[in-house]
């Protein structure tokens, strides 16, 4: 019984303990009163357009969304306030200091979010338990000072995971980073297993910067630094990183030999050294032990891969690309092993070969081969094939297009031979980018183009097309078409209005005809129209200044326009490229034409968007906008650069009255023709405040008075044509006339004068040597002026004498009779003579 009561009091002991220890751990579930007004505060200081944080209410924060906490002691040990880097759902705003309460985080994610302004250091260093910290993308700033506190050595101890690429730290410039973040500190580093410090500009060696590292060299798992400024090489610290599963260098100023022992670091998976300055050869011996290596990139270094035709890969790559590495002229046979590849990007790679039949076996969604001489035809399994993706451009493939793959969503066949009609059917709902241009297509455009729901993209130019525009109902909201340099005829459809999310249309160099089509006024979206090069007629409407607010390139040029230019063309603030030439267009130039705002100044109200398309991996497929733009009197190309290109062309209309003053307001213009016309008057003063201005023609047109000395100051004109005009005067000296000498520029101005013609100007006097026709021209006037003056002054001397003086009189008539009468004596006898002879 004594035992029995024993047993039963222990017991009940125990239960009170256990007892008492539930209820203190449960009333340790809910978080600290502290800490959720910590987390309020900064929810407070973030704009939360999305609602992210709306389950941020209520008394227990360790169940709102991306905290957790200690479920013994009720500390928020967790905050996760990620996004996805890829939409635009984010918060933005500032940090409110009273994160710094949570002082027993160990796990702290800020990524792909838009915080500004708070300094970094004070986030790591207030959080002693840390373990888990990404601050990637989040658009974070402030200060970084130049030496840490003492406590930052114990907080950074428990670090294992470390992310803060393209984190957007303010003054992290050069090597600022490794004389800070990277120095005592990161000796203390020695649980790091994953380091990503890719976009934040680091420069200076990348030995220095890993040295500071060494004592996680054991540890780290991944070693990201990709979008730096490092140079340097690689030494033989990566040899001693046995560990590394993952190690991306893209992007840098990394240069030398790839080392052979790199070929040991047998749990490498991801590897990637592409746009950096590599060069030699990569052999078979730099991938000995690397059997778990899952993805290449050695994209744009100047690599050499030397294989042997029957080498067998220790390796089974997902990923691989060599993009202008030396890989030709043959199709690598070692590829056919790699049975898991999914993307494959060779292009520029000097393959001058045909794809082997085993090639269209492999498992591959994306590839690109661009930029190589490939030849052959596409097989008629290109179909089946499960491929995504396809760049085929700059080859040498032939033959009639196969119909693509259905869940096709980007093709590019352009600049190759391919010949024949379109494929009669186009089965493909996911397409979203179709690049046909520069080859051999014939026949009209189908239909069915018009039934692709998912297409953006559309170029079909520089082939053999004919026809007229199809008209129908677009599935697909367009942003990019691409007809021109075909034999396309007929007006423009009115459906094309209907596609009001078209940002640019190109129909040029084609036979289309009729007006300009009312239709296009819906497309309020429009960045880059260009209609040059074909038959239209009539007016230039008055709305597109009205409706087409967006414009930036706007191309009408060698039509058929009449009319005069609307001023109403000058609310496109947005416009840099006005080309009119080689219409008939009449009257003035509009006095307007000076408030063309992205001609003014440097600011461009509106980005033009050049990539329309990347496909999100290490190397991207970019499809840009070509456009041509006529300066200096050539044909330029560009397809980058846009925003620097601004351009005014009214050449070859005509145009007639005094060229507005307004237009030396615009100090962006780099060219300016307005040639071929019938302006009159004198050249605007104020065009010498066209400080951008590089190319000036005005030839061709009845400009009179002299050329302003205001336009030597226009330091980068390298192009000035004011031929066959009316000026005169002389011509400018100093600055940019000095180069500005060829005589054909200044031709067809009779009263020019000066160095550049070598023509006498009046107020030089006779200093200035004259061209040997004009000295022919003097002196044969003086001669003639000379004999005329000799003769009237000796035959009036010669009467005014006879008439005073009576004997020289009679003298003089004497002397005539005696030479008369010895001429007529001679002459007889010299008759009797020849009578005789006879």
């Amino acid at each position: 019984m004594a035992c029995g009561g024993t047993f039963s009091m222990q017991n009940l002991v125990a239960c009170l303990v256990v007892c008492l220890s539930c209820i203190q751990t449960g009333g340790a579930s809910g978080c600290k009163e502290v800490e959720r007004a910590a987390l309020l505060a900064v929810k407070a200081k973030i704009n939360d357009s999305y609602n992210l944080l709306s389950s941020w209410e209520g008394r227990d924060c360790c169940s709102w969304r991306g905290v957790g906490c200690d479920h013994t002691t009720g500390h928020v040990v967790k905050l996760n306030l990620s996004n996805r880097c890829s939409t635009d759902e984010t918060l933005r705003g500032e940090i409110d200091p009273s994160l710094l309460l949570l002082t027993n985080l160990s796990y702290l994610d800020l990524s792909c979010n838009a915080f500004f302004g708070f300094p970094v250091l004070d986030l790591i260093g207030s959080f002693p338990s840390l373990e888990y910290l990404n601050l990637s993308s989040a658009c974070l700033g402030g200060p970084i000072p130049p030496q840490q506190p003492n406590w930052m050595e114990q907080s950074l101890k428990n670090l294992s995971s470390v992310d803060l690429q393209y984190s957007g730290f303010g003054g992290l410039r050069n090597d600022e980073f490794s004389s800070t973040v990277t120095s005592t500190p990161a000796r203390e580093l020695c649980n790091l297993k994953y380091l990503d410090l890719s976009g934040l500009g680091l420069g200076g060696d990348i030995v220095d910067l890993i040295a500071k590292f060494r004592c996680s060299w054991n540890e780290l798992q991944v070693l990201h630094l990709s979008d730096n400024q490092l140079r340097g090489n690689l030494s033989t610290w990566l040899a001693q990183m046995t560990n590394l599963t993952s190690l991306n260098l893209r992007n840098n100023s990394i240069a030398g030999k790839v080392p052979k022992w790199i070929g040991n670091l047998s749990n490498l998976t991801f590897l990637a050294l592409s746009y950096n300055c590599f060069d030699g050869v990569i052999s078979e011996a730099h991938f000995v032990d690397l059997v778990r290596l899952d993805t290449l990139f050695l994209s744009l270094n100047s690599l050499t891969m030397s294989v042997s035709s029957d080498w067998v890969p220790p390796f089974q790559l997902t990923s691989f690309a060599a993009h202008s590495c030396q890989l030709g002229p043959k199709f690598p046979e070692w590829l056919q092993s790699q049975t898991r590849i999914e993307y494959l990007g060779l292009a520029n790679t000097s393959i001058a070969d045909a794809l082997p039949s085993w090639f269209w076996n492999l498992s591959i969604s994306e590839l690109d081969l661009s930029s190589n001489r490939i030849s052959g035809k596409l097989p008629s399994s290109f179909r089946t094939l499960p491929l995504i993706y396809v760049n085929l451009r700059s080859n040498r493939f032939e033959g009639q297009i196969p119909p693509p793959p259905p869940r096709i969503q980007a093709l590019d066949l352009s600049e190759n031979y391919f010949s024949g009609p379109f494929p009669q059917t186009l089965d493909t709902p996911n397409l979203r980018f179709l690049l046909l241009s520069q080859n051999l297509i014939t026949g009209s455009i189908p239909s069915y183009i018009c039934e692709l729901s998912s297409l953006e993209y559309l170029d079909l130019s520089n082939n053999h097309l004919s026809g007229k525009l199809p008209d129908c109902r677009w599935k697909s909201q367009l942003d990019y078409l691409d007809l021109s340099s075909n034999n396309l005829s007929g007006e423009i459809p009115g459906s094309f209005g209907s596609q009001n999310s078209l940002e640019s249309l190109h129909l040029n160099n084609n036979s289309l005809d009729g007006e300009f089509p009312t239709s296009l006024q819906h497309c309020s979206n429009l960045v880059f129209l260009d209609l040059g090069e074909n038959k239209f007629t009539g007016r230039v409407p008055t709305w597109i200044g009205e409706s087409l607010r967006h414009l930036v390139y706007l191309r009408l040029r060698s039509n058929s326009f009449i009319g005069y230019v609307p001023p109403e063309l000058a609310q496109l603030r947005n416009l840099q490229v006005l080309d009119l030439a080689r219409n008939n267009l009449t009257g003035s130039i509009p006095n307007s034409f000076g408030n063309f705002s992205a001609m003014l100044s440097t600011h461009t109200a509106q980005t033009i968007r050049v990539v329309l398309f990347y496909r999100p991996k290490c190397q991207g497929l970019d499809y840009t906008n070509d456009l041509a733009v006529v300066i200096k009197g050539q044909v330029l190309e560009y397809s980058s650069n846009l925003n620097l290109v601004k351009v005014m062309d009214l050449s070859g209309n005509s145009l007639s009255g005094k060229i507005p003053g307004e237009i030396g307001v615009l100090q962006e213009l780099q060219s300016l023709n307005l040639s071929s016309n019938h302006l009159q008057g004198r050249i605007p003063r104020r065009i010498g405040d066209m400080r951008s201005l590089e190319s000036l023609d005005l030839s061709y047109n009845e400009l009179s008075g002299d050329i302003p000395q205001s336009l030597s100051g226009l330091t980068y004109l390298s192009h000035l044509n004011v031929s066959y005009n009316n000026l005169s005067g002389r011509i400018p000296r100093g600055n940019q006339f000095d180069t500005l000498d060829d005589p054909s520029i200044y031709i067809g101005n009779a009263y020019l004068c000066g160095d550049q013609t070598n023509k006498n100007c009046p107020e030089d006097g006779n200093n200035l040597s004259e061209t040997k026709e004009d000295d022919n021209e003097s002196e044969f006037i003086w001669i003639w002026f000379g004999i005329c003056l000799g003769f009237v002054a000796g035959f009036w001397g010669l009467w005014c004498v006879l008439l005073f003086q009576r004997a020289w009189r009679i003298a003089y008539f004497e002397t005539i009779d005696q030479v008369s009468e010895w001429l007529f004596i001679t002459a007889v006898r010299r008759i009797a003579r020849l009578s005789r002879t006879k």
